[in-house]
């Protein structure tokens, strides 16, 4: 194997050829940034090769002093565009109509609404960082990737963890060398919640997931890989259902396949060199760097309360009238809801699933299709 070193200027190398052919383009073309490190590592890129000033867009729900640093450091044109309560209320429907089913994560309507500021300024091309936590190792779970991977190497441990009783230590290494652990690692919610709101056990919900995850413990991209095949596509098809329904094109260099194969032959301790996540991609300033990971989450706890802007939203979830009611328990969603307005219990993921769900349901399953332009109409109409 190479020395760390070589590794770090090989990956320098190639994320510079994947920034840098994916700026050819015969319309303006952008950035996203929101001043965490996959952004700025693309924006900072892209705004040295290029010859004119690069613009940049970045979405939040305040002031952006992060995203504004990094797009002075690169001296790009610089774009904000506040998500707040009221427009996330007034994009679901529309939006959810684009997705074809229900949004599985609340900050689709960010994106979708800074990929149409983007449409309005001319821009209709935006490099963005998605892909990097999942190749690179983003999340605190890829340290689990390293125990897994160094414990199944060792026969003796793998034999002992499969007839291992599931509970105290034993338990732990049984869970941690099986195949349920990747499927785990990257879920929101165990599937006792789905049943539990369904009101029935049925079909294992995360049975196809279980079939993508890699059999063998102790083979070191184990984790990486799984997070690619099944976390990562949720968050592509939502990059691109939500910037297309304003027609704008999304490009993800830090998922160039040269440089995804070759990150993929790393072992997990190169990428997380030192117990750092996506040591790999540190190399610009340390104010960039050192910062905590930056991701682009919605508080839709704070909004799911009575009086505020997606407080009908949940209350709609009790009501016997809802599409969805008949394949709903009324009485453990109502709990949850009553756990979360008291502050008892944090329930948003669950919540935003449902209200999701219920936007979904109303719009393909309702009394009556709602009339209005597919999101986007307007904006290829202004090419």
């Amino acid at each position: 194997m190479r020395r760390p070193g070589d590794q770090v200027g090989r990956g320098r190398t190639l994320i510079r050829d994947a920034v840098e052919s994916r700026l050819g383009s015969d319309v303006p073309l952008g950035a996203l940034t929101s001043g965490g490190l996959d952004s700025s590592l693309t924006t900072t890129i892209a705004a040295a090769a290029g010859e004119a000033p690069l613009d940049t867009f970045c979405v939040g729900f305040e002031d952006a002093p992060e995203a504004r640093e990094v797009a002075a450091a690169a001296g790009t044109r610089h774009h904000e565009i506040e998500l707040s309560a009221p427009a996330l209320e007034r994009e679901i429907d529309r939006l959810t109509w684009a997705n074809d089913e229900p949004l599985f994560a609340s900050n689709s309507v960010g994106i979708h609404l800074v990929a149409d500021h983007a449409k309005r300024q001319g821009v209709t091309v935006l490099l963005s960082g998605e892909g990097a936590d999942e190749v690179f190792g983003g999340y605190g779970r890829y340290h689990l990737a390293m125990r897994r991977a160094s414990l199944g190497r060792i026969p003796a441990l793998r034999a002992a963890a499969a007839h291992a009783p599931p509970v105290g230590r034993a338990g732990r290494l049984r869970a941690l060398l099986g195949p349920d652990a990747l499927v785990g690692a990257n879920a929101f919610t165990p599937p006792s919640e789905a049943w539990a709101l369904a009101g029935r056990q049925g079909d294992d919900p995360i049975a196809r997931r279980r079939a993508m995850a890699p059999g063998e413990p102790g083979r070191e991209d184990d984790l990486f890989v799984h997070d690619q095949r099944t976390y990562l596509q949720g968050i592509l098809q939502r990059q691109d259902r939500m910037s297309m329904a304003a027609a704008v094109e999304m490009r993800e260099p830090l998922l160039d396949h040269h440089l995804v194969e070759w990150a993929n032959g790393l072992p997990p301790e190169v990428k997380l060199a030192g117990g750092v996540t996506k040591s790999l991609l540190r190399w610009l300033p340390r104010s960039v760097v050192d910062r905590p990971k930056n991701g682009f989450a919605v508080p839709t706890g704070e909004w799911m309360m009575p009086g505020r802007a997606l407080g009908d939203r949940v209350a709609a979830l009790t009501d016997p009238g809802a599409p969805m009611a008949s394949a709903l328990d009324g009485d453990e969603v109502g709990r949850r809801i009553a756990e979360h307005r008291a502050g008892t219990a944090d329930h948003r993921v669950v919540l935003w699933s449902l209200v999701a769900l219920d936007a979904w349901a109303r719009v393909f399953l309702g009394p009556r299709m709602r009339a209005g332009l597919l999101p986007g109409a307007a904006a290829v109409s202004r090419r």
